[in-house]
């Protein structure tokens, strides 16, 4: 319990001056990196995400077919990249010979398909936070119904707590994911990770109850539940962070910054981060 309480400290308070406990400064967290200006899920990213001022970033993680973990948004690879297909039926070595920098050709050249211990390699020294999110679809969904039944699907939270470990960053990365089970199995393996449960249409004031019960640290909801009565009060009162997503708007983030929620996700950190530093 103890270094569970001082990595949220670590995490929620390290812009205070004095040391001392004081009411937190919303974080930036930039969504798939600098994702307005930049590849997607990408080194690029990433980099325009840091010289930007984010607090941190947010990334989603694939496993290919030879088990490595790079960060894709979707199963295919079409929408980012040159190439055609399913991630999980390629390899590594096949991944990086496409260019997953479909829409800014000019600015950025070709791109790689990167690891996600390519991004800890990035991050590491900066301090900043790294969202991991675990992907949850219809496909996969009857796997996790399972999780308990086959071991062998446990792979990608393991997987996932193995590179942490390995890269010495535990303690700047948290763990999101629409699927209940993806987070379980993450604090099951590891029970001081700090985990958000994302949501985006059953958002009311039950919804941190059920992350405390689940022993959640977070809700990571669409920005619009911000707007909705009693949800931000319901979780100051459980002591459940609010993460929200994608909020791209002057005017919800500054809705955001004003209740002083623990991050913002955003498409566009170097407005969230000037706005934030104005109010």
């Amino acid at each position: 319990m103890r270094d569970r309480l001082e990595k949220k400290l670590n995490l929620y308070e390290r812009h205070s001056s004095n040391g001392k406990c004081a009411r937190r400064r919303t974080e930036v967290w930039a969504h798939r990196g600098a994702s307005g200006y930049a590849p997607e899920n990408t080194l690029p990213a990433f980099q325009l995400a840091m010289e930007m001022g984010a607090d941190g970033i947010e990334l989603d993680v694939q496993l290919t077919k030879d088990g490595e973990i790079v960060v894709l948004h979707d199963e295919r690879i079409d929408r980012t990249s040159n190439g055609k297909g399913n991630v999980s039926d390629f390899t590594l070595a096949e991944l990086k010979k496409f260019n997953f920098n479909k829409y800014y050709p000019e600015q950025f050249g070709d791109v790689q398909i990167p690891t996600l211990r390519d991004v800890y390699a990035l991050i590491k020294d900066t301090g900043m936070i790294v969202d991991v999110e675990l992907k949850s679809t219809a496909k996969t969904s009857h796997i996790w119904d399972n999780l308990s039944k086959s071991p062998e699907l446990e792979i990608l939270p393991t997987k996932l707590i193995e590179l942490a470990d390995d890269c010495d960053i535990c303690n700047q990365i948290v763990y999101s994911s629409f699927d209940v089970e993806a987070l379980t199995q993450i604090k099951k393996l590891r029970a001081d990770a700090y985990v958000g449960y994302l949501t985006e249409h059953a958002i009311s004031v039950q919804t941190p109850a059920y992350c405390r019960m689940k022993r959640f640290d977070a809700v990571n909801p669409k920005y619009i539940a911000l707007h909705r009565n009693g949800f931000v009060k319901a979780c100051e009162l459980l002591d459940v962070d609010i993460n929200a997503w994608t909020v791209n708007a002057a005017l919800d983030m500054r809705r955001a910054f004003e209740i002083g929620i623990h991050a913002v996700i955003t498409n566009y950190p170097d407005i969230a981060v000037h706005l934030r530093n104005s109010i």
